[in-house]
């Protein structure tokens, strides 16, 4: 059974790191992560859709494997298999997006995109709650018999995608993050790589695969 069950973030921008983040975000809503993340073709994620699989961007191959699932670009000329996507976002403009320009044009406008996002999760249950035509079931019921079990665990969320800083490496091979100093092989020597600090961990990419840490 395909529940259907709906997450919606208002976003910065359409950008690789604010993308990433509100996907993360939207499994983190549904609990786990499906085996394939299926990623419609815009330029922040993809740079060559394919029929197979497609090319994509650092920043989505590192959300790839920090979410530990496969990316898959949609088939060129393939809008038929958007069916469901392009329903939700009928659905989400008359449910939702209606009610927040209503309450704008009552005075009642939201300050921030925080406030924002604040007011869709205390709302979605007017998509997810609903009754479903014709299977006496919510989307958020019909998730939780059939959909969850099948989600991928995640230990730790806190990926800030838009926290990554990309450097070339220095003819040194070495890096001074606050006060410490880092070395990474010689070969990487004058190429691109994207450094993610942690609290606790500072890792290091080369074009969104994991190098070191």
């Amino acid at each position: 059974v395909d529940s259907r069950l709906t997450y919606i973030e208002a976003m910065p921008s359409q950008s690789a790191p604010d993308s990433a983040q509100a996907i993360i975000n939207g499994f983190r809503y549904f609990g786990g992560v499906t085996e394939i993340l299926r990623i419609d073709n815009f330029k922040a994620a993809v740079c060559f859709g394919g029929r197979y699989g497609g090319e994509f961007t650092a920043t989505y191959r590192m959300l790839a494997n920090f979410l530990g699932c496969s990316l898959s670009s949609m088939p060129p000329r393939s809008g038929w298999l958007k069916g469901h996507a392009e329903a939700a976002v009928k659905i989400a403009t008359h449910t939702l997006i209606a009610r927040m320009r209503k309450q704008e044009r009552d005075g009642q406008p939201f300050n921030s995109i925080k406030d924002m996002n604040n007011w869709l999760l205390q709302h979605l249950d007017l998509i997810n709650g609903h009754t479903v035509r014709g299977l006496n079931a919510s989307r958020r019921e019909l998730f939780e018999q059939d959909e969850r079990q099948h989600l991928l665990q995640i230990n730790d969320w806190n990926f800030q995608l838009s926290k990554i800083e990309t450097r070339t490496v220095p003819p040194t091979s070495r890096f001074e993050i606050k006060g410490h100093e880092y070395c990474l092989p010689p070969g990487l020597i004058g190429r691109k790589i994207q450094l993610e600090l942690k609290p606790e961990l500072l890792l290091f990419y080369e074009d969104g695969r994991p190098i070191c840490s």
